[in-house]
């Protein structure tokens, strides 16, 4: 990681661009470009994908690689719209996984084609609400030893969604009504 030099490699100074976009424009003075430091961004949209202003998070250095906002995607998640946050099981692998989407036949038939079942599925109006209880539910799964994502774990199934799957013998959840409640737990 480079050393900060105000003035010289900082990010208000080399990417003007992108400091306008921060929630707090001082920070850019504090910044390099390959920062790994998370911070909030503001988005309006694009000319094609016009959207009222929304914040989001990423890290500097992702940023400056060109990762945008998730509304501006032209594919993955769009927080914008409804979404569906769903469990699966494979058996044959013995693992499960937890994911989101917004377009849930092609979401759902793509595991289902890799061997993966449905368990649970629930819709959220609010994409942003629904993004939030994934990232929430993960973070549920990991406090309760789900090995989500490890290699070892996966490396031979690296399918879609491997970093939100985990093997069943870490743990095991029979539907998203026992994550969400976890969810609630934790936040209290």
């Amino acid at each position: 990681m480079a050393k900060l030099v105000p003035g010289v490699n900082d990010l208000a100074t080399l990417e003007p661009a992108l400091t306008a976009e921060l929630v707090d424009p001082s920070l850019a003075q504090t910044l390099t470009r390959s920062s790994g430091k998370s911070v909030a961004w503001f988005c309006v949209g694009t000319n094609d994908r016009p959207h009222p202003r929304r914040e989001w998070s990423t890290t500097v250095s992702h940023r400056s690689k060109g990762v945008g906002c998730a509304a501006c995607a032209r594919s993955g998640f769009n927080p914008l719209k409804a979404g569906w946050l769903y469990l699966m099981r494979h058996d044959g692998w013995d693992m499960q996984q937890i994911g989101i989407t917004n377009v849930v036949d092609r979401r759902i038939g793509t595991h289902e084609r890799s061997g993966w079942q449905l368990i649970d599925i629930r819709k959220f109006d609010d994409g942003e609400l629904c993004a939030a209880n994934e990232r929430a539910g993960l973070a549920a799964l990991r406090l309760r030893g789900a090995r989500l994502g490890n290699s070892n774990d996966v490396s031979a199934v690296r399918s879609d969604g491997y970093t939100e799957a985990w093997p069943t013998h870490t743990l095991e959840i029979t539907n998203l009504q026992q994550l969400l409640e976890w969810v609630r737990d934790d936040e209290w």
